[in-house]
């Protein structure tokens, strides 16, 4: 025990030389170590400080300026305030007047930017500029004013060629000779109408023509002597644009509208099918009419040849001759019910797709709100076309259905006199021989 204590005593010793032996070289480090960050401390609180500085310069620069500018800024005032006085001196009594001048010059101005006029004549709209100044209005002001006024009222009655720049429906920049109406309408060499944008100051075609498009192109070559103008200067047609057309209306009716249209298609096929089936039914029994001898190609002239058949009584032959129209009624009723089925039930698929539509719009209403009234207005006729779509199909299905019912039942009553007709022939004719017996 004693020998292990010797033993840890020694090197406990042995670590402690090792240490004092080491230490001067981990003290000269740290010294170096502390030395360097002392230095890196210094340069930054320097370059610190010369930021410093130079933000101060900066701020004392421009509380300067700030004050060169105010005072420069109460000498404009100053100024402007002198010039207003003189101004108001120079005038007079006629301030008013120049005043009301100028209101209409700016008036005159904003007419022209938004009129067909300045596509032709942008100089006009220019010559107008004196109208915001707060100069005097001199005297070659209201020349040009009076005669700029004089020009438009002319312009807006005649009818001119210019060359001018357009866009065309593609959105390309093209370049004709253009024709313009007065100051309603202008169009090209295409018979296109063509909008005039005041903000961007060009003309434009419009999307959606009219469709007297081939009549302007006549009247553009002066083969015609006639031509739709828009007396609202564009606001008629630019509601083409809101007019669907009448593939677009289908579609607006979605699945109901396309299913309205099948039926109406299946049952005017089949209603014409059996127009043309009674016509030439009709024919032939009108053709039997004027023949002595019953014939088996048309239906009254089986029921002929029913009724005179050799029988033994007179029921017998009329029990025959009932039995012979029942025989021809299929025939001559066959489509009917369908087309009846379809007139039915086409205005209720109209009916079943407005409500589903009116559904439609309200769930988007409470999920946008209401405050788009067009919003509303464009739901609402979207869920129309479905009713609008069965009641053109039920129309000219009920029709079909009346005509076909109606001829129909002239041939059976044709059947039926003629055949009561032959029935009291031969009554008449067997009395003499039961009277001579």
């Amino acid at each position: 025990m004693n020998k292990y204590y010797q033993l840890v005593a020694i090197g406990l010793s042995l670590l402690g030389l090792s240490a004092q032996a080491a230490s001067p070289s981990l003290l000269q480090q740290t010294q170096q170590q502390n030395q360097q960050r002392e230095q890196g401390f210094v340069q930054r609180l320097q370059q610190q400080q010369q930021q410093l500085e130079a933000t101060k310069q900066r701020l004392l620069q421009a509380q300067q300026q700030q004050q060169q500018l105010q005072q420069q800024f109460q000498a404009n005032e100053r100024a402007i305030s002198e010039q207003q006085q003189q101004l108001q001196q120079q005038s007079g009594q006629l301030g008013p007047v120049f005043d009301l001048l100028k209101q209409k010059a700016e008036e005159s101005q904003t007419t022209l930017r938004q009129s067909l006029l300045s596509s032709q004549y942008p100089q006009w709209a220019q010559q107008l500029e004196f109208a915001p100044q707060r100069s005097l209005v001199s005297a070659q002001d209201m020349q040009e004013l009076s005669s700029t006024l004089v020009k438009q009222l002319q312009a807006s009655g005649t009818i001119s060629f210019f060359d001018a720049n357009f866009v065309d429906q593609q959105g390309e920049l093209q370049q004709q000779t253009l024709l313009r109406i007065g100051s309603f309408n202008i169009i090209n060499q295409q018979g296109e109408y063509l909008e005039w944008q005041s903000e961007a100051q060009q003309l434009r075609v419009y999307p959606s023509q009219p469709a007297t498009q081939q009549l302007a192109r006549d009247y553009y070559t002066g083969k015609a002597t006639q031509l739709l103008v828009d007396p609202s200067r564009g606001q008629l047609l630019r509601q083409l644009d809101y007019y669907p057309s009448l593939s677009e209306r289908v579609q607006q009716g979605g699945k109901v509208g396309w299913v309205i249209i099948a039926l109406a298609c299946i049952g005017l096929a089949v209603a014409l099918y059996r127009i043309i089936r009674l016509l030439l039914t009709e024919r032939a029994v009108r053709r039997q009419l004027t023949e002595a001898k019953a014939r088996a190609n048309n239906p009254l002239g089986r029921v002929l040849l029913a009724a005179s058949a050799p029988l033994a009584s007179l029921e017998q032959l009329e029990l025959q001759v009932d039995q012979a129209i029942l025989l021809e009624l299929p025939q001559l009723e066959r489509g009917q019910s369908l087309v009846k089925l379809f007139a039915a039930v086409t205005p209720l698929l109209g009916l079943l797709g407005t409500v589903v539509g009116m559904i439609v719009t309200f769930q988007s209403i409470s999920l946008f709100g209401n405050g788009d009234p067009k919003l509303l207005a464009s739901g609402i006729s979207q869920a129309l076309v479905t009713t609008v779509l069965g009641l053109v199909a039920a129309i000219p299905l009920l029709f079909c259905s009346s005509l076909l019912n109606s001829r129909s039942r002239l041939l059976l009553q044709l059947m039926q006199q003629k055949s009561l007709a032959m029935l009291a022939q031969q009554h008449r004719a067997e009395q003499p021989a039961v009277k001579s017996n």
